[in-house]
């Protein structure tokens, strides 16, 4: 396997598409398989949004300052991802 296979290998392992990123407010999520819940957190650590919505694909419209922020989805599966989010 090479470098580029295993780059081409890790991207297709992503479970979660996430965009526009940074964003206004207006997040779209989109998995391959049923999302459970969604968390944003600040940089200190506090939870600051929590959404239950099992479904493979949610728009969020968050109201936030901007900054950088902490999304954590998990998955049905178990699967906890994290993505660091820029609100402009």
């Amino acid at each position: 396997m090479t470098l580029e296979d295993e780059e081409n290998s890790e991207y297709s392992d992503k479970q979660i598409i996430l965009y526009p990123n940074p964003s206004n407010g207006t997040l779209t999520i989109q998995a391959n398989e049923t999302i459970q819940s969604v968390l944003v957190f600040d940089l200190k650590g506090t939870k600051l949004y929590e959404q239950n919505v099992y479904t493979d694909a949610i728009e969020l419209s968050l109201t936030l300052k901007t900054g950088i922020y902490i999304l954590s989805i998990t998955l049905e599966n178990g699967n906890i991802e994290t993505h660091k989010i820029s609100i402009q």
